[in-house]
């Protein structure tokens, strides 16, 4: 767990740039204050009312999954014309990361959101699957555009990714390994553009300031491991009940945070995916703001991705739904930006939000991505599962 650290810590090189310009703001009271989770509790009750095992699972699941698109629904398919998000609020900001947060972050989702309808293509353009298929992925295809982005340079590195991906499926409809080329070459050009605009101000960074930063994550990170000795003394048949009650008593959303990807990360949690990927939702959907929603996010959405939708490269994969989460997740980040813009770990969060990739629908030997994040992710967990062997059905199909 202790690996699990922002993976963009050029971007705090921001503040060289910004101290001259900014006071620092601490009234985080609000966006700092606790979450409730009574309702939680109260899910917790009915489930040990249950003297039967099925019903109570079917109780948790139902109640976990309210709000998610259905299993069956579709396989996951993004429709151009539905992606952007407007983040024009931020736009007229004197701060450089504020005012580049709309167009680097839709830039990225763009690329992909399209980059998954091509994965889904690839996946279904086969004889059997002729026709209904295929054809509504290249309708959705063709209704992406840059209108969102400002940045006249993102905005035609968008474009030309746009436009050489369409011809590709046009032009290569039977061939994924060359469609596959041609998207390789585009996806590098777009992704040096974003990254150039991210990374336009790293050189400016202080070293000392950097390494007290470092300190102040790790010592929140420290804080949940801690706190989870409660949790840790506690019989497996109490342990839940101990967790969760400590969760809603915590006296910050930092220490809930802390508290839960501590939790999440012990060996000890895992029949309990259900019930932190449960509280992740209602932590991660409260608007509120703390350094680690990153890596929660991360978690939450693999969680779900193999719970519920399956871990096959056939599988629905609702990455419009994941990222729904994360937009909120980058707006709740940008806000406290814009109340203290010398917050260089918020600046990293943000960074590392914006460029989060959608999940993959090839993974290897596992089928679809979500596992592998996982492995990563949890290792307590998962990481047996880096010297399994192909257990998937369709592994072999994933290159």
């Amino acid at each position: 767990m202790k690996k699990i650290l922002p993976i963009l810590l050029g971007i705090i090189g921001l503040a060289a740039l910004i101290l001259a310009t900014h006071k620092c703001s601490t009234d985080n009271t609000e966006e700092n204050s606790p979450v409730d989770l009574s309702e939680v509790l109260k899910t917790y009750e009915q489930y040990t009312k249950s003297p039967d095992t099925y019903e109570r699972d079917s109780l948790l699941i139902s109640i976990v999954s309210q709000g998610y698109p259905e299993c069956m629904e579709s396989i996951g398919l993004i429709s151009g014309d539905s992606v952007s998000v407007d983040l024009s609020e931020f736009s007229k900001s004197n701060h450089p990361m504020l005012k580049q947060a709309n167009d680097i972050y839709n830039s990225n989702l763009v690329f992909q959101c399209l980059y998954s309808d091509v994965e889904a293509w690839i996946r279904f353009k086969y004889p059997e699957q002729e026709g209904a298929i295929p054809d509504k992925i290249t309708d959705a295809m063709k209704k992406f555009n840059a209108s969102a982005i400002k940045d006249k340079e993102l905005q035609a590195a968008t474009t030309r990714f746009i436009n050489t991906v369409n011809n590709t499926i046009v032009i290569d409809s039977t061939t994924s390994e060359v469609a596959n080329s041609h998207m390789a070459i585009a996806s590098d050009s777009m992704f040096e553009a974003i990254t150039g605009k991210l990374y336009k101000f790293a050189d400016n960074a202080d070293k000392k300031t950097i390494a007290a930063e470092i300190e102040k994550y790790k010592a929140l990170v420290q804080w949940g491991e801690d706190y989870l000795k409660n949790y840790n003394d506690a019989d497996s048949a109490s342990r839940l009940k101990v967790i969760l009650d400590d969760l809603n008593k915590c006296k910050t959303f930092d220490e809930q945070c802390s508290l839960w990807l501590a939790w999440a990360s012990s060996e000890k949690s895992k029949d309990e995916e259900l019930w932190y990927t449960y509280v992740a939702h209602k932590l991660l959907s409260s608007g509120n703001y703390n350094v680690l929603l990153q890596p929660m996010w991360d978690i939450w959405r693999a969680e779900v991705q193999i719970q519920f939708y399956g871990l096959s490269t056939f599988s629905n994969i609702p990455n419009q739904f994941y990222n729904e989460l994360r937009t909120q997740c980058y707006i709740a980040t940008l806000k406290h930006i814009d109340k203290n813009p010398n917050d260089l770990l918020a600046m990293d969060c943000a960074a590392s939000i914006a460029m989060s990739d959608n999940l993959a629908r090839f993974g290897g030997i596992f089928g679809n991505k979500a596992l592998v994040r996982l492995t990563e992710l949890l290792p307590a967990h998962y990481g047996n599962y880096l010297s399994s062997e192909p257990s998937s059905e369709d592994g072999d199909k994933t290159e």
